[in-house]
């Protein structure tokens, strides 16, 4: 009688969001909404004391967060699309 254990199994497979080599899912974990592997070192160190410094200084920056739409919405009362209709 056959093993019952013996059948095909299928992993899927997704690059690093931030190295970009392919790797099983199962290997990747999930950090701040990326994918990231333990192999080349892309995990972040939650526990470095800096850290929320850091993310404060990213979020301080005039820029971040920053969109044009309101005001191309305030100007004409419609929507304007960058791009040709074809």
């Amino acid at each position: 009688m056959p093993n019952a254990n013996n059948f095909i199994t299928w992993e899927e497979w997704r690059t690093c969001d931030r190295c970009g080599f392919l790797h099983p899912i199962s290997m990747l974990s999930k950090q701040l909404g990326l994918m990231l592997c333990s192999d080349h070192g892309c995990l972040d160190d939650i526990s470095n004391d800096r850290r929320p410094l850091a993310i404060q200084a990213i979020l301080k920056q005039s820029t971040e967060g920053k969109s044009d739409w309101a005001e191309k919405l305030k100007d004409k009362g419609e929507v304007i699309f960058d791009g040709s209709d074809g």
